[in-house]
């Protein structure tokens, strides 16, 4: 995590405004809520905005139309909470980097939403009843972020997204199943299934792993047991299993020489 300090951040986004004190929509970075709306409402935005956020709460959703993205071709940046988009998804820059979407309406990812340069997808709270229908290839995405999406029942299918190396689902209270495609995933180094209180166990292929260092289950009340297969994960260094069901560990948990905690 990289913080900074309020007033290098006030700084910095006075040094942006200047860059055209009377025209937001020609801004590299667009933050403040007045802004952002009028520059989506009225269609102004330019291709040098970089970056865009608009944090709404639940009790207040705000609509705009997709075609108001159309120009921000170098978009690379999209964080919004609670918004709702409207239109065709292929108005959206394909050069996004880091897409954060907390309370998505939508019930799956479009497939015309161009997604195939995104490196970090955040989704918390979602309405998602699945990430998308049909399995996308995403090669450079490597965190993938669906806490407190109540409605999602099934993982993605891992075989298209390589290089994912954080898999976040806390609080996903349908989760039901794991996609056995997860062993393809070499470079995935965390799992958080926290609170995914109907996940009954993790797929057999789950446990050729050989990068995984931390995998969170509490509060997975429904497993009961670890594979005998756990051994194999040979980089698991955290293991945090309190509040479920499992009532004893395989002997294999013996072969985890790097386990710390």
């Amino acid at each position: 995590m990289l913080m900074v300090h309020d007033l290098l951040r006030d700084m910095a986004r006075e040094i942006v405004r200047k860059e055209s004190p009377k025209d937001p929509g020609k801004w590299s970075r667009l933050w403040y809520h007045k802004d952002v709306c009028d520059v989506l409402r009225k269609h102004k935005g330019t291709e040098n905005i970089e970056g865009l956020s608009l944090k709404l709460d639940r009790d207040n959703i705000a609509s705009f139309k997709t075609k108001a993205f159309e120009a921000l071709e170098s978009l690379g940046l999209l964080e919004l909470n609670y918004v709702e988009l409207i239109g065709s998804y292929v108005y959206i820059s394909g050069e996004l980097r880091w897409l954060c979407w907390e309370g998505i309406p939508l019930k799956f990812i479009l497939d015309n939403f161009n997604l195939e340069n995104l490196v970090a997808l955040d989704m918390k709270y979602s309405n998602l009843r699945q990430v998308w229908k049909q399995p996308k290839a995403l090669e450079k995405l490597k965190f993938l972020d669906l806490n407190y999406s109540h409605y999602l029942t099934h993982t993605p299918v891992f075989l298209f997204l390589p290089n994912l190396d954080k898999l976040v689902l806390a609080d996903c209270k349908r989760l039901c199943e794991v996609h056995h495609s997860i062993e393809h995933l070499h470079e995935l180094v965390l799992v958080n299934l926290k609170d995914c209180e109907i996940l009954k166990n993790l797929p057999k292929d789950f446990y050729k792993l050989k990068s995984l260092e931390t995998l969170i289950l509490s509060g997975c009340s429904t497993i009961d047991q670890l594979d005998r297969d756990l051994g194999e994960l040979v980089s698991l260094t955290i293991l945090l299993a309190e509040h479920t069901a499992i009532k004893s560990l395989p002997v294999a948990i013996g072969r985890l020489v790097k386990l710390k905690e």
